[in-house]
């Protein structure tokens, strides 16, 4: 078994968590992160499959690293073979808290020639085409490391197919967590009157294909030895019980929107609409969408939040709402009983997560 870590956006750990307890994996949230144990094939495949978090990173090794020396040796003495290729590009991330090595650059270099005299010794393995990159992560609290390696390589959130993007796009990773948030199920219609690039809808309808979250992008973990002969599952697709729309005013996010669906493979009806001019696809249903809040310029922000007010109160009563805000007053102008779930950071702003039931 490894000790692997889901990093977490701050203020999303227990979604993340929610969605490891889906995949039958029981993990423990800590600060920005959720850790469990898993065999290696195990964790690849959730890396292959999880929607909602930033990185997962599988633990190498941990010792004393009280100097730079000392840090590099536990580097050279790790068990590598089973993760590294002779000639794989190698990137190093360092963080260091209560400890005397604090000169991030300097320990990252040390990292770095440190694992390269470890692939020096590796035998060449075979690959297709360019090796891929792999990502070591070094966390240092007070005279103790903690070496991981990245089973995504970069980060999560880029799924490899979202090439178009609007003027305030929300991360693939947190669009899920919304999803996982609402408690959105695939037998609930679902609709975005603001969808942008589409990214919230997108990710919905990627959940219900079942196909993971990835287009065209090879994770790091698949080029890893002990992995060679590994292709990961795919959980059987599921028939798309109710209608998933999007709507935007914008022609441009409307073309950006259809674009990246199409490169996702997946099957989305899209309406260029106001969002007065909103209209019910179905009885009942679930909006989750990022409305605009100083980044989409040219619009009364304000107008927009109680305009989706007069949409949940008029065409869309009887559905339920989760949607962003920067601040508890525009989230009143959706709807005065408007439940804040949770906060993040989103694009240097933080925000709140609100949700309206009916």
């Amino acid at each position: 078994m490894h000790r692997w870590t889901a990093l977490a956006h701050p203020g999303l750990e227990p979604v993340v968590a929610h969605e490891l307890s889906r995949a039958g994996i029981q993990g423990r949230t800590e600060p920005g992160a959720v850790t469990f144990a898993a065999p290696l094939a195990r964790g690849a495949e959730l890396a292959h499959n999880l929607h909602t978090p930033d990185r997962l990173l599988m633990q190498v090794t941990t010792g004393p690293a009280s100097s730079y020396d000392q840090l590099a040796q536990l580097v050279r003495r790790a068990p590598w073979s089973p993760l590294l290729t002779r000639f794989a590009p190698v990137e190093v991330h360092v963080s260091a808290s209560a400890s005397r090595l604090r000169h991030r650059d300097a320990l990252a270099r040390k990292v770095s020639l440190a694992v390269r005299d470890v692939q020096r010794r590796l035998q060449p393995a075979r690959t297709r085409g360019k090796p891929t990159g792999q990502r070591v992560h070094v966390r240092i609290r007070a005279d103790k490391a903690e070496i991981s390696i990245a089973a995504g390589g970069e980060h999560l959130h880029r799924r490899g197919w979202r090439k178009m993007q609007g003027k305030a796009p929300l991360r693939e990773n947190l669009a899920a967590s919304l999803l996982e948030l609402a408690g959105w199920e695939d037998d609930e219609a679902l609709l975005d009157p603001m969808c942008g690039s589409g990214t919230i809808l997108i990710e919905a309808a990627l959940r219900v294909r079942a196909a993971g979250p990835f287009m065209g992008r090879m994770l790091a973990c698949r080029s890893w030895p002990a992995l060679a002969r590994w292709t990961p599952s795919r959980p059987l697709s599921r028939r798309q019980l109710a209608p998933i729309l999007g709507a935007d005013r914008e022609h441009q996010a409307l073309l950006a929107a259809e674009t990246n669906a199409r490169r996702a493979q997946v099957d989305i009806t899209w309406r260029n609409l106001d969002l007065a001019s909103i209209e019910a696809p179905a009885a009942t249903g679930l909006v989750v969408t990022n409305p605009p809040y100083g980044k989409r310029l040219g619009r009364n922000v304000g107008g927009v939040y109680a305009g989706l007010g007069r949409a949940l109160r008029g065409p869309l009563r009887g559905w339920r709402a989760l949607f962003l805000a920067p601040d508890p007053g525009l989230a009143r102008k959706v709807d005065r009983t408007a439940d804040q779930l949770t906060t993040f950071q989103n694009g240097g702003v933080r925000v709140g997560v609100y949700a309206v039931d009916v």
